[in-house]
This record gives C-alpha cells, structure tokens and sequence, in this order.
C-alpha cells in the first residue's frame, strides 16, 4: 500500500507511490465552444445523457477514419482493459480519460448564435487525443446534442490555464496544431484533515454487484471513489498509488455515515413494453478526520474526476465544504 506522511499541523502532504511519480498525475482543461444553430432548451440532464449520442457518432467517425485519427479516437473512447491482474480486480474497465466538469446543475434556453462553453478535464496521455475528441464533438453538432434537436458548430477550442486564462488552439476553418497545453497537476500537495461536507451537484449512481444504490453511505462512496481515482492515474498518468488496495479499504471505519444521502429520479427510460426510472443520489454527507486520514487524498481528486456510472459525462460531481 502507498505510505502516508503525516505533517504536525494536521496535513497530509503526500502519498508514496507503488509504481511512478505523483507529479506525473497530471492533465489539461479543454474548451470547447458550441456555437448553436437553432433555438434548444438545454437542461443539465441533457449533458448527462450525452454518452448515448457521443458514442453513436464516435462509432460513425471510427469507421469513416484511418490512421491515427482512427487509433486515437479508439483508444478514447474504448480503451484497452487493463493489462495488470491487480487492477483488472480493483476496476476491471479502464476509464476514459475525459471528465466533463460542471459547476452547476442549471437549465439555459439557447437561441441561434448562442455560445455554449464546455469545460473537460483530458487527464494525463489524454491529451494527445485532443483533436480526436474535437473531432467528436464537430461530428456531434451535425446530430444535435440530444434526440436530434440542438445541432451546434464547434467554433473554437481553448486551453485554460490554471490561472482559468483561456488559450486559443483552434478555430473554424483553421488547421488543427498540437498545442502548448498549460499543465494542471492534480494530485492534492496539501490536504487538511479538518472535516468536511461533501455535496452532490450532479447526481451519483452508485453500483453494487450491478445494482443501484438508493441511500448510500461513506462505506460505499470512499471505496467507488479510491477505485476510480486509482485506475485513471494508472491507465493514464502510468502511476500505480496502491500495491495493495484492499489493505486501504480495510483501514476505512466501520461506522458508516449517510447524512441526507437520497435517491432522486431524474429521467425515464422507455423500453418496449416497459419504462423505468433512472436517477441518482443526491444531497450531502459530512466526512469525519478519520475518513481523511486513510483516504483524503483519494476523495480530493475525486472531486475533479466525477464518480459513479456516467462520471465521464458529468454524473457524480460535487463540491467539498468546510
């Protein structure tokens, strides 16, 4: 298991590794502008379910592209399973390696001309699929985001700085060039161990042995949450933080905490002969000091990565407050 390294003040300062380096947890912001060419009532469940439609387009592109367009945007959107055993049982499906960050769960009316921004997350040997997944979202705008209505133009890519500066890449009717990326390094050089509340933005769905979880607690979340950050920086950043993740999930407390964890329905699948409610947990949990000390740096990174089923697309995004 990584070593911890407690600091006098209360602040974990670092992990050791298994395998790597923790500067090498890295990544870049990518924006990408949509410019909408008719009027598109956007609410925040559209861009939750934009997985559907991304990937019907991805697999369009794939069969139209050759090369390295062709080899980038298949190992974006369907990488490889995970060589080593070890972590083939922590997460047996390697992640994709872009996380759409969202700030809020609002609703907006777009009108034609309207510029929607929309910030991912490439983490670490991601962003050498940049264009690929530009290329996507071009592809995308000619569907339309959801259900075939709000088709768009990607307008224009931009990198941020971590100073939140925008950094022009790419414009319509301009030639793709690799870019400079401003480096964001995520793995947390600080993290304090006073406690914290944990509130959901996006809803969480949760999985155990394949089914939802209605009213989750800590013992479920810190696990999905280790799991997750532990296979993206190894598949992607090429840093194993866990020799043993088992023995760090047994330090975990036993008291579990759900605070006003609950279960909300926020879309409606039609089958067939059938329909079913999808949703997700909302609301919020406090996290104790003891839960810090054994997985702090894992629940801070988290929170840049999104967790549950539909992290990628912004499902299970949330704020930490103390």
């Amino acid at each position: 298991m990584a070593k911890k390294r407690e600091e006098p003040n209360g602040q974990m300062m670092n992990l050791l590794p298994a395998l790597g380096r923790l500067e090498d947890i890295d990544g870049v912001c990518m924006r990408l502008h949509l410019e909408f060419e008719e009027s598109f009532d956007l609410d925040w469940t559209h861009l939750l379910r934009l997985r559907r439609e991304a990937y019907q387009v991805g697999r369009q592109l794939l069969e139209s592209s050759d090369g390295m367009m062709r080899e980038g945007l298949s190992e974006l959107l369907f990488p490889a399973a995970p060589a080593d055993p070890r972590m083939r049982r922590l997460a047996p499906v390697t992640p994709v390696p872009f996380i759409l960050q969202l700030d809020s769960a609002q609703s907006v009316k777009l009108e034609p001309g309207d510029v929607l921004p929309l910030d991912f997350l490439l983490v670490g040997r991601g962003r050498h699929f940049a264009q690929a997944f530009a290329c996507l979202f071009r592809d995308l705008g000619r569907r339309g985001l959801f259900n075939g209505q709000g088709h768009f133009t990607l307008d224009r890519v931009d990198a941020v700085g971590i100073d939140g500066a925008a950094i022009p890449i790419w414009h319509t009717g301009a030639a793709w060039r690799e870019p400079e990326w401003p480096l964001h390094q995520l793995w947390p050089e600080e993290i304090s161990m006073r406690p914290c509340t944990l509130t959901f933005i996006t809803p969480a769905r949760i999985l155990a042995r394949g089914k939802p979880l209605f009213r989750p607690g800590l013992k479920h979340l810190v696990p999905v949450m280790v799991r997750r950050v532990s296979s993206l920086v190894h598949a992607w950043c090429g840093v194993d933080l866990l020799a043993d993740p088992q023995a760090l999930l047994a330090e975990l407390p036993a008291t579990d905490i759900r605070g006003t964890l609950r279960w909300q329905d926020w879309r409606r699948l039609e089958g067939d002969h059938t329909s079913q409610d999808l949703g997700g947990v909302v609301g919020s949990v406090d996290i104790p000091r003891e839960w810090l000390e054994v997985a702090g740096p894992f629940i801070h990174l988290c929170r840049q990565f999104n967790f549950g089923k539909g992290a990628a697309f912004g499902a299970g995004s949330f704020i930490l407050n103390r």
